[in-house]
């Protein structure tokens, strides 16, 4: 009796052993949980995104000469939304070799992809993951395509770009339309997760200047939400009282299960102290706050305040700083495996920064 328990031991430990060996040689192991690391988009976005922050509405007993109709485009205008929102350096990426490092990140995202079973991963990973790669993907996009400033019919057709299947997972190809409304917002349900798809227009949420993660992607995605509905492109007050909010959520009613009341409600939550009565007492709440003008950054928004002012010399500063120096050498998603996969885009664009600079010049010297 005692020898068929030795014996069963010992079965049950080289057993054991070699479920362990087997396991050890698979790119991630069992009892490790992958964490990527987005450094890259990190450094790309650091120098290609100016951050305006949060504006103050002033929508409370609007009047309508706020508003105007383009003689061949049949959508309104806030026009006092035309200096918020992040805005992007379109221009100065499209005319220097940083443009060609958004392809590359989204080669390197995809590879992630080959490498884990992103499904597996914790929910907040996954989410981070299929962010990141909607935007890098949006902008190598909308760098393509520019210099046209109006996307109206780029990003609100079936015909677009959007519906392109150029990005790979695994053995299919995807389109930005499949991982926003087949993937995320299927499994998503939070509605604060439509605030992290950038559409690159002014009337839809910003860009942020730092990558999504595990760890910031619900507290980022917040901020986008306070920053967009406390914003007069994202919500605006009416003469009589009604609600006029972005186009951009007509498309991404049915996280609220298209009730008008879950949307309302989804509104006050995020809403500033001042504005959460209005709101709970608006009548009338219609989708037509629109401006599908590029968020680009141009000189004509030296007439920023002094806070912002600030925030964009901090940049040229930045740029300042990094102008004698290499590219940071960029490690993209470093996850815990038994052998770490590196791509490296330092050599890529590391004088980007100098460039960039020298674009500035003239702008910067008007603010």
């Amino acid at each position: 009796m005692m020898k068929s328990f030795w014996l069963i031991k010992f079965l049950f430990v080289c057993l054991l052993t070699i479920s362990q060996a087997a396991v050890s040689n698979d790119r991630v192991s069992f009892n490790q949980v992958p964490s990527l690391n987005y450094k890259d988009i990190d450094d790309i976005l650091a120098v290609s995104v100016v951050n305006v922050g949060i504006t103050k509405k002033r929508g409370l007993n609007a009047r309508k000469s706020n508003w105007s109709t383009g003689t061949h485009i049949r959508y309104r205008i806030n026009r006092t939304s035309v200096i918020e929102a992040n805005r992007f350096l379109f221009k100065e990426v499209s005319a220097s070799r940083l443009a060609t490092a958004f392809p590359k990140v989204r080669e390197s995202l995809e590879h992630v992809s080959e490498q884990i079973e992103i499904s597996e991963l914790p929910p907040a990973e996954q989410l981070a993951y299929w962010l990141n790669l909607y935007n890098v993907s949006m902008l190598e996009q909308l760098i393509k395509i520019y210099p046209i400033t109006d996307l109206k019919d780029e990003i609100s057709e079936r015909t677009t770009f959007l519906n392109k299947k150029f990005i790979k997972h695994r053995n299919t190809r995807l389109s930005l339309n499949d991982i926003k409304y087949k993937i995320v917002l299927e499994k998503f349900k939070n509605p604060v997760v439509i605030y992290g798809f950038y559409q690159g227009n002014v009337g839809s949420p910003s860009l942020t200047s730092k990558a999504f993660t595990k760890d910031n992607v619900y507290s980022q995605l917040s901020y986008l939400a306070r920053e967009f509905i406390n914003s007069n492109r994202g919500l605006w007050f009416g003469e009589k009282g009604d609600i006029q909010v972005a186009e951009y959520y007509q498309g991404t009613m049915d996280v609220f299960d298209n009730e008008p009341e879950k949307f309302r409600t989804h509104l006050i939550d995020y809403a500033r102290n001042d504005i959460r009565y209005n709101i709970r007492s608006a009548s009338v709440i219609t989708f037509d706050n629109a401006n599908y003008e590029i968020a680009e950054f141009e000189s004509q928004y030296s007439s920023f305040d002094s806070m912002q002012s600030k925030k964009i010399n901090e940049l040229f500063d930045r740029l300042k700083s990094w102008k004698n120096e290499s590219y940071p050498d960029v490690a993209m998603n470093e996850h815990q495996t038994s052998s770490t996969n590196k791509v490296h885009l330092a050599e890529q664009f590391k004088r980007v920064p100098k460039e960039l600079l020298e674009s500035f010049k003239v702008k910067a010297s008007k603010l």
